[in-house]
């Protein structure tokens, strides 16, 4: 297990904007009761009063929307004979699924449904589905095992597709599959993702050698003035995106400057 792997999962669980806010609010209160009362109570006001706006208006969806336009999604007639589908892990829950029987999807298992229509649409076109395990604790249920169970019982043809079992970030995805499937020159993979995601897959494969046409799924936003008002009077729902959309926004500076990417918010290609 790598270090940056550790520091990327334990370091955002305690930095990630809901919880950082909610704990310095805490503390503040705790502090209240001490000596550093003073310090307590400023603390508390603050970070109070940031959680209240994180959860009470749409600063959320500003954080968002830009992610998820970036890439918007077009027809799939512009794609003509496309070498192969890539599907990004994050689509299943392991653990359920193990417990319980049937394929438990998690709020990203568009990726996974997209991803066997289009291998109907394209019975040539190889389906590539990447991602392992990504438990810190534990060796975890590799997804790639999961999703091998789940294609073949739509009847995906097993010829078609291939699973890579062990990436457990989305640059592992992209450096794993590059070398088991070797992109040559003029080959154009359709790369499913969630939409807020797209932006830095599409740099990390990019940057891993693939042709790409990304397909965006799993919008969090309407894309329309009510989610401004939906996310207002919704503040979990609030908290929720605000950390998923920060989450991107650090990956890709993060990735960017650590040289798993050549560009920091990739461009859509005019097709």
């Amino acid at each position: 297990m790598t270090m940056y792997f550790v520091l990327s999962k334990v370091g955002w669980l305690l930095l990630q904007p809901s919880t950082l806010l909610f704990t310095a609010t805490l503390i503040g209160a705790l502090l209240m009761a001490t000596p550093l009362a003073r310090f307590g109570r400023w603390l508390a006001l603050i970070a109070g009063s940031l959680l209240a706006i994180c959860a009470l208006t749409p600063l959320c969806v500003v954080l968002d929307r830009p992610l998820e336009n970036r890439f918007p999604a077009r027809s799939l007639d512009a794609i003509a004979n496309p070498t192969g589908i890539i599907a990004l892990g994050g689509a299943f829950n392991g653990a359920i699924t193990r417990a319980r029987g049937p394929i438990a999807l998690s709020t990203a298992g568009s990726r996974v449904t997209e991803a066997a229509a289009l291998a109907l649409r394209f019975p040539k076109a190889r389906l590539i589905f990447t991602g392992g395990s990504a438990n810190l604790i534990g060796k975890g249920i590799a997804e790639g095992d999961v999703a091998e169970d789940f294609f073949s019982e739509l009847d995906v043809p097993k010829d078609q597709v291939t699973i890579e079992r062990k990436s457990r970030n989305t640059y592992e995805n992209a450096q794993f599959l590059r070398a088991l499937i070797e992109p040559k020159a003029g080959e154009k993979w359709i790369l499913i993702t969630s939409a807020f995601h797209m932006p830095r897959a599409v740099a990390s494969f990019e940057k891993a050698g693939f042709d790409v046409a990304p397909h965006p799924v799993d919008y969090l936003t309407l894309g329309t003035l009510k989610d401004y008002w939906d996310y207002t009077f919704s503040p979990v729902a609030a908290l929720q995106l605000l950390d998923t959309a920060a989450k991107e926004w650090v990956g890709l500076a993060v990735y960017r400057l650590s040289g798993k990417t050549a560009e920091f918010l990739p461009k859509a290609k005019q097709s």
